[in-house]
This record gives C-alpha cells, sequence and structure tokens, in this order.
C-alpha cells in the first residue's frame, strides 16, 4: 500500500490509498472507505454501490442535466460523463479538498460540461432554479458514514422534487440495512421519502 494523499479539513480526514499489488486506488473519509477504482483505464469502479446510480436511467432516459451531492471520488459524475459527454452535471461538495481529489486522483475529467462546486448541497438546491435537473443524486457522507442530517428531511426532500424537470429522478445512497434491528436508517428513509415524492422504490445491495 501506498499513501497517496493525507489530508486534515474541517470536515473529513482523507486519504487516498494505492494498492499496486491489487491495481487499485481508494479513498477513505477517517476510516471509512467512499470510493474505490482501477487504476488501469477506463478506471471502472470497485466500489459496488456506484453503479446503482445508473437506475436513473430506467424511469428517465434522456438525462440532460445532473446533479451530484457528495462528490467522493467522482465517480458517478466521471461514469455519467462516459455515457455522454454532452450531460450537464453539476458536482457539489462541502469541502473543496473532496472535490481536488475526486479531479487529482480519480481520474474525474476537466470539461465544460462538468461544474465542480463547492458549497452546501442544501443551499445549493435552493438557489438553484425550479425544474432543471433531470436527474439529482444525493451521496454525501460525513463522519461515521452518516448523512449530514440537513440533507435528509421531508423539507430538504421536497425542495429536490421542486428542482427536477417532469419526468425527473433523485436517487439517494443510504448506509443501512433494510431489514432487522439495523433498519431504523432505511426505514425512516423511506418513509420521509414516501412523504415528498409519489413513487419510491429500493434496491439493495446483497
Amino acid at each position: 500500500s501506498k499513501l497517496v494523499r493525507d489530508i486534515n479539513t474541517p470536515y473529513h480526514h482523507i486519504s487516498v490509498i494505492a494498492e499496486s499489488v491489487l491495481g487499485t486506488r481508494e479513498l477513505k473519509f477517517d476510516r471509512f472507505t467512499e470510493s474505490a477504482i482501477e487504476l488501469s483505464e477506463p478506471h471502472r469502479s470497485m466500489s459496488q454501490y456506484t453503479t446503482y446510480f445508473h437506475l436513473a436511467f430506467l424511469p428517465q432516459p434522456k438525462i440532460r442535466r445532473a446533479l451530484f451531492i457528495g462528490a467522493g471520488g467522482g465517480v458517478g459524475p466521471r461514469a455519467f460523463h462516459q455515457h455522454d459527454p454532452t450531460m450537464e452535471i453539476d458536482v457539489v461538495d462541502i469541502d473543496q479538498a473532496v472535490l481536488d481529489v475526486a479531479s487529482d486522483d480519480f481520474y474525474l475529467p476537466e470539461s465544460e460540461n462538468i461544474r465542480m462546486i463547492a458549497a452546501d448541497g442544501r443551499t445549493f438546491v435552493r438557489n438553484s432554479p425550479d425544474g432543471h435537473y433531470d436527474a439529482i443524486f444525493l451521496d454525501a457522507f460525513t463522519i461515521g458514514g452518516r448523512i449530514p442530517f440537513h440533507l435528509v428531511t421531508r423539507e430538504f426532500f421536497q425542495l429536490c422534487r421542486q428542482k427536477l424537470a417532469p419526468g425527473g429522478v433523485f436517487v439517494m445512497n443510504i448506509n443501512s440495512a433494510v431489514r432487522g434491528k439495523n433498519a431504523e436508517i432505511f426505514e425512516s428513509m423511506y418513509t420521509t421519502l414516501g412523504e415528498a415524492f409519489p413513487q419510491v422504490h429500493a434496491f439493495a445491495i446483497g
């Protein structure tokens, strides 16, 4: 293992670790792995959950504008850009250092169609035009693998719905069991999402 980057910010302890034997690179916030990719092109994601972002194309095959709240390693935005380089993609993260790491260490390309914005996700969404996005992805986590509280309220979800164009889709990554005693977070989020959106579907990673 080789420590490529080690940064303390007001929000995270960020470390980027290269595994030369496996040919992978890993992004960690504190001790939690956020993203992992193959170092060889096309730098495929090793984080299974990121492939689930593509479920957005099922209800909305024509995504022209997308918003990612929480940059991580930029794996989702990079995959969507590769799928359609003309897609307009906004990547918002409260931590500028995370945006820098996505570009410098995880191959998120420079493009006139990718905007990198250091801002609080809720503030950014509030100031965005209504009906602007075909897809919004919420993948923001703070210390301990928790989603920031102000991004999981009914009011925020309703705000996101206002910013979606007709037929738009909201996709959210939840770090929780879906059944049993450890499913409290999922059950709460499912209920809250149902208060803001007419249809809610859950996809578990086995």
